[in-house]
């Protein structure tokens, strides 16, 4: 991780954002760190399907996040206590804008599995084209169920990373 001074702290957000800024190690991301780029911030949004819950589709379907001003997904993160018994069992990160159903939207990642090594966090880079990475405001990011069973699986946490452009937020 880089100097303290490198990096952007909550005193230097608009009040009105309400978002939590953290710092990004280099090797997290092919992007430019968040150091050299003085007119973004980087902050993550996260779903968190607790325990069993996890091999309920229905806990996954409705949208975690919506975007209350413009941004762009960079990478999503996923990690889960117990794998799912089928191998096949994956979700699949939608951006969908408002007034249509979650999977009418967008995948930002064709196919996150289930079915990777118990708490290990496996890293997802976009599938879409960049022109498709960008959130306009109220559009809504969900991880419904895309193949396989989840019996099984526990625990489960997405976490994406997104970036705004301080001009794109509200004042």
């Amino acid at each position: 991780m880089g100097n303290p001074s490198d990096t952007t702290t909550s005193q230097d957000i608009k009040p009105a954002a309400k978002i939590e800024v953290q710092e990004i190690d280099d090797s997290v991301s092919s992007y430019t760190p968040l150091r050299t780029q003085p007119d973004t911030i980087v902050f993550t949004a996260t779903l968190r399907v607790p325990g069993s819950q996890a091999e309920s589709i229905s806990n996954m379907e409705p949208p975690f996040w919506i975007a209350p001003f413009p941004c762009v997904f960079l990478k999503a993160y996923e990690r889960h206590t117990t794998k799912a018994t089928d191998s096949s069992a994956s979700l699949r990160l939608y951006k969908t804008p408002s007034g249509l159903g979650v999977t009418s939207g967008t995948a930002l990642v064709n196919s996150i599995s289930l079915a990777t090594d118990n708490s290990v966090v496996t890293s997802y880079s976009p599938t879409a084209a960049k022109t498709d990475c960008y959130l306009e405001t109220g559009d809504a990011l969900s991880a419904p169920n895309h193949a396989g069973s989840l019996t099984d699986l526990r625990a489960v946490t997405l976490t994406c990373l997104l970036k705004v452009n301080l001009k794109d937020l509200p004042t």
